[in-house]
């Protein structure tokens, strides 16, 4: 991807991820793989999961499109989306993060010191030095 980001970007994250508090959590349209790559398109302007958008609608059929697509790895989506993968001690605001939460491997986006994951339950938050993975944007 290497895509430079925005000259407005830290504007249009903090509006995306604003406006994620309040969105619902469904499979296909605003999942934790959905809710990244979101966030990549308000920083650079490029939606990386544009193709895949709207192409499921549960949690089986999101496993299946992983396991056909990033070789059965959530891990594998943001380097095979061009991202590259950096200690999470260096994830800066913007960048992807991976976690595991209620025992499923998530997405999620640095914000700073604390970053963002969507789950059924809406947003969470924790701390991004707690974070698994970290995968730089730009």
């Amino acid at each position: 991807m290497s895509k430079p980001r925005l000259q407005n970007w830290p504007t249009a994250l903090a509006a995306y991820l604003t406006a994620s508090r309040t969105k619902k959590f469904a499979w296909g349209e605003h999942d934790c793989c959905l809710f990244s790559a979101g966030a990549i398109a308000a920083q650079t302007g490029e939606d990386p999961a544009a193709e895949l958008r709207g192409t499921y609608h549960t949690a089986k059929e999101a496993t299946a499109l992983i396991r056909t697509r990033y070789e059965g790895s959530l891990w594998n989506v943001p380097e095979q989306h061009g991202l590259r993968l950096v200690d999470v001690r260096h994830a800066g605001r913007g960048d992807i993060v991976g976690d595991v939460l209620e025992r499923r491997r998530i997405l999620g986006v640095c914000a700073g010191a604390r970053s963002a994951f969507l789950t059924t339950r809406g947003l969470v938050w924790r701390d991004t030095l707690a974070c698994r993975f970290a995968w730089r944007i730009a």
